[in-house]
């Protein structure tokens, strides 16, 4: 069974509308940067999650969805039984397993930088669209969004 957890980013979704003027998909370098979080953020799972269950440690990843709305972080691990694990010597309450306590947690603890970093990435972004559609044509805009190699 295992999970799957999306983390829709709205405030980058936000920023690229106040920054961009409407939405827009994310660029190969803002993606670049989202990959990176997403990455950080299962190596933070990774190092907080039981030992003794390293199958189900190991089984974390991440996607991103980053061409549309919502713009998101989606953290996966497909190992059977990840949804039941405790830490040792946790007692038994409900639905109170590891995983909806700590993903959480490390998502507001990355959160302020996650954002700080994307905001970066979009000005520069925004900087360069201002710059290309002053100077140059079609070709290096399509480049930006990866539409185009060369």
């Amino acid at each position: 069974m295992g999970i799957r957890v999306p983390i829709r980013l709205r405030s980058v979704e936000d920023y690229i509308v106040q920054a961009h003027g409407s939405f827009r998909q994310l660029t190969l370098a803002e993606r670049q940067v989202l990959r990176e979080w997403a990455d950080h953020i299962v190596d933070l799972i990774q190092a907080a999650w039981p030992v003794d269950t390293g199958f189900s440690r190991d089984g974390y990843f991440a996607t991103i969805q980053a061409s549309q709305r919502p713009i998101q972080i989606i953290v996966q691990d497909d190992v059977g039984y990840v949804q039941y694990v405790r830490r040792k010597g946790e007692k038994q309450a409900g639905l109170d397993f590891l995983w909806r306590r700590l993903i959480p947690q490390i998502i507001r603890q990355v959160s302020p930088a996650l954002l700080a970093d994307m905001k970066a990435a979009i000005d520069r972004t925004e900087a360069e669209l201002k710059r290309q559609q002053q100077t140059t044509g079609v070709q290096d805009f399509l480049r930006l969004f990866g539409a185009v190699r060369g």
